[in-house]
This record gives C-alpha cells, structure tokens and sequence, in this order.
C-alpha cells in the first residue's frame, strides 16, 4: 500500500510516557478468580467455575494504547497479513467470546484507520519457498507476516525480511509487545520479528496436566496451594511422582506418575527454563551460551525428570494414559484440554515448576512454532505496516487472553484454579533466541535444546558442549555489526 498517513506528535510522547515500561508480563499482576461472578458448571464436571468478567477494564487499557498510536486515513485500502494460522488474527466464525473479541479488535483497527484486514492463509510447509519467490521477483506477498518463530533464522540468513527496528514510528519496546520475542529474534541491531498478544496462542504452551479425582482418591494434596505459595517446585512435583507406587500397590493397578506426547520434543528445554535457567544469553549484542555445568539444580531436574521410574515412556500413547485415568501427571500443550471437555476423569492445570521456592518466578518457555510478526524485505509500506502492527498489539493488550479465559472458564475448564494457572502460563511466557535461529545453524541447536535432549537421555554435557568453541563460533555466525 503507497497511502499517505498523518501522524501525530502523540505518539513521540507515547515513547516518553512508556520509557522503561515492561512488557505485559512485567506490568500485570496475575488476578485470581475465587471471589465474584456468575457460577456456570463446565461441560460434564461435578465443581462450578466462577466467570468473573474484567473486560472492560482491559478494554479501556487496550483503548488508551490504541488511541495513543499514529491517526492514520488508509483510504479503505486491503492490508494483508499472511499467516499459516490465519485464525490466529481472523476466526472462521464469531460464535465465542474468544472468537468474538477478535473480531472486536479487528473492527476497531478498520474503524480507526479506514482499512480492510485480510488474514491470508498460507501453507507453513510452502510458506518460505513463496516468500523467497516473491522477494527475488520483487512482487508483493503481503503487507504483514506472520511466521513460527523456528522459520525466523532462516528468513533472516536469506535476506527476506525487514529489520522492523528500521521502520519509522516503530518501537519494540513498547508495553504491548514481548519484549523478551525481540532479543529472541535480534542479532546486532537488527530485530527481524516480534511477538505480542496480537500473535500470541495461549493453546500453545506447555502445561502440568493432573488428575485431581486420583489425588483425592489418595489423600493427595491438591498442588493449587503450592503454586500460590510460590512453593509449586520439581522436588514437590517428583515427592508427589513418588507416591504412584504405593497407589499402585494399594490399588492393584499400573498408574503413571506422567506422560507426555506433543511436548515431548520440547520438554528439556521447557524443564530448563522453568527452572529460571536460560538457553542463550546475549553479551554487549552477541549471542552466549547462558549454561553448563554451573546449572546444577537444572540439569539434576532433567535427569530426575527422565530417570523418573514410573513415567509412562511411550510418547505416542502420552494423552491416551492420562485421558483414561492412567496417569497422575500429564505434560502437554494446553490445546489438547479441548479434546477432553468430555473425559470422565476430572483434571486440573497446573505451571511447570520452579527449581525451588527461591526462584522469584515461574516460567513458560514459548513453543518454537510460535507465531512473530515480521515485515517481507521488499515492503513498499513500511509506515502503514508500522502502524498495523503496533495498533493490532495494542488493541489486543490484555483483551484477547481474556477472552480465551472466559471461554475456556465457561466451556472447558473444571474448576476455578485452572483459570488462575492459565493466567499465569499467559503471564510468565518468554522466548529464546535458540528457537529463533537454531533451524538455521547447526552448532546453536546442538549446543543448546540439542544437547537438553541429549543429556536428558544420559549423555554427559561436558562431552556434548565445547562452551568456548561453541561462543566462537556464535560470535562469528551472529555479528553485532549486523
């Protein structure tokens, strides 16, 4: 698009206002849902969920980013954002409050900027191929992209996609963005894409599955208490893992203490994350390896976790044992909850744990399929997408996350706690730079989520990691000079 926009001094005072703000996981304190609302039973299940309803307070948060922004006049012109889940930004139907506030956002941005947004579905397994065709051909693709964050390396090592940060009017650091995605996708001073909860998929991360009807049969503790203490950690997740052969004994049966099937690829680096340790840090600009050795408490997480004797092995038939009642752990990505608003069992969600109660926070380390926002390298709007871009964040700021709250409150979920752990997943989401360029350079997957997986598997770290060898090579592969 080539239409002329007007913009406003606002938004330079927009960059003052917000200077050293966080992101939206630094700023918000996760609410709980225990004391108001409308009691509505999910689907199936013996306890009520309380819907509590805080739309509007988000909305007018969302507002005032949205309203700060650039005013612009597009002239009803299409802006396409290419995705391969073009849902993501526009839902095939509107019948959810999920869906619905979508759409809602969408309205909002076409009423603002007298613009039509188009998601324009795109085959992920061709998605690279067209992109690279159009760049070299010098043709349009589309005014936006959307990409997992696994595909981001090897856009930027071929030249195809724009360093947002040369946009004009554009500030990664603003409030609505991750601003954890923008070290992950960054090398040097260029960042080529960013996540924000316009792109964010709650269903994509990777949660504690348990099956609270086998606590209660056992005298087990609900493990609720345990997170809102800060007191949720691996040494309470494997006391309680400890106690299956002793149900089994008494029972007569064969339960496991955990399964797991989506989220097997990425379970160590996950593990190793909620443990507050990190892949890859980055040293005046260039990117180091943030572990080894030194990560003691980690890697004896990852060894317990894989040594557990009673963890259900077969990562095929992973949801299949929990969903049966077999298991009284199961770890997965939150999407698969869908498939069991049915089930008889009754389950719980929980976060991964902490390494212990010290560690201030837990983390969710964000799936490599993940979606960023980036910009194709020969975009000949650079301003207009600019604005998109940061009013699609900005409208979606707190909005979009709890519409998927309330919809899985009302639809799915069993019981009120599960809300709260959803927020929390929501809120303690981080990225890696590893996951953003590890598809593309070899020594940076081995020597990071690679060499988790392998050590995980009884390998030892010191004869998988060269740390010097592999920081050199870092230093050579990612230049600051970028």
């Amino acid at each position: 698009m080539t239409t002329p926009v007007r913009f406003t001094a606002l938004f330079l005072i927009l960059i003052l206002l917000f200077s050293g703000c966080g992101t939206a996981a630094d700023t918000d304190t996760p609410p709980v849902h225990t004391d108001a609302g409308t009691d509505t039973a999910a689907p199936s299940v013996p306890d009520p969920v309380t819907v509590i309803d805080r739309t509007d307070s988000y909305k007018a948060l969302a507002r005032t980013y949205l309203e700060a922004l650039p005013e612009a006049d597009f002239e009803n012109a299409s802006f396409v954002i290419a995705s391969p889940r073009a849902d993501v930004l526009r839902p095939e139907e509107n019948s959810t409050v999920y869906s619905a506030a979508k759409y809602e956002r969408n309205r909002q941005i076409e009423e603002r900027y007298n613009i039509q947004l188009v998601a324009s579905a795109v085959n992920e397994a061709d998605y690279a191929e067209m992109l690279r065709a159009s760049v070299k051909a010098d043709e349009y693709f589309a005014d936006l992209l959307m990409l997992p964050q696994y595909m981001i390396g090897t856009l930027a090592a071929d030249n195809l996609l724009l360093n947002v940060n040369s946009m004009p009017f554009f500030r990664a650091e603003m409030p609505f963005f991750d601003k954890s995605s923008a070290d992950a996708a960054t090398i040097g001073d260029a960042t080529y894409a960013i996540a924000g909860p316009a792109s964010f998929e709650e269903s994509m991360q990777t949660a504690i599955f348990f099956n609270r009807d086998l606590f209660a049969e056992n005298g087990l503790t609900l493990p609720y208490e345990d997170v809102y203490s800060g007191n949720w950690t691996w040494d309470r997740f494997f006391e309680i893992c400890a106690s299956v052969p002793d149900i089994n004994a008494s029972a007569n049966t064969e339960y496991a203490s955990f399964s797991t099937q989506y989220a097997a690829d990425t379970l160590p680096a996950s593990a190793f994350y909620s443990c507050g340790e990190t892949l890859i840090r980055k040293e005046s600009g260039t990117p180091m390896l943030a572990f080894g050795e030194q990560s003691s408490n980690a890697l004896s997480v990852l060894r317990s976790l894989y040594g557990e004797a009673s963890a259900h092995t077969d990562n095929e038939t992973g949801i299949s044992r929990f969903y049966s009642g077999n298991s009284l752990f199961m770890i997965e990505r939150l999407y698969v909850m869908d498939w069991m608003i049915n089930g008889k069992i009754n389950w719980g969600i929980l976060p991964l744990p902490k390494a212990d109660a010290a560690q201030a926070d837990y983390v969710t380390l964000a799936s490599p399929d993940t979606l960023f926002f980036g910009v194709q390298k020969n975009a000949s709007d650079v301003m207009s997408t600019a604005v998109i871009l940061s009013a699609l964040n900005a409208s979606s700021y707190g909005v979009i996350s709890d519409a998927y709250l309330t919809y899985t409150m009302h639809h799915i979920l069993r019981d009120n706690d599960s809300a709260n752990m959803i927020e929390i997943l929501a809120k303690t989401r981080t990225y890696d730079f590893a996951y953003s360029f590890g598809r593309v350079d070899g020594t940076l997957a081995a020597s990071t989520y690679g060499a988790l997986a392998s050590f995980s598997n009884g390998e030892d770290l010191s004869a998988l990691i060269d740390t010097d060898a592999v920081n050199a090579h870092l230093a050579a592969a990612f230049p600051t000079g970028n």
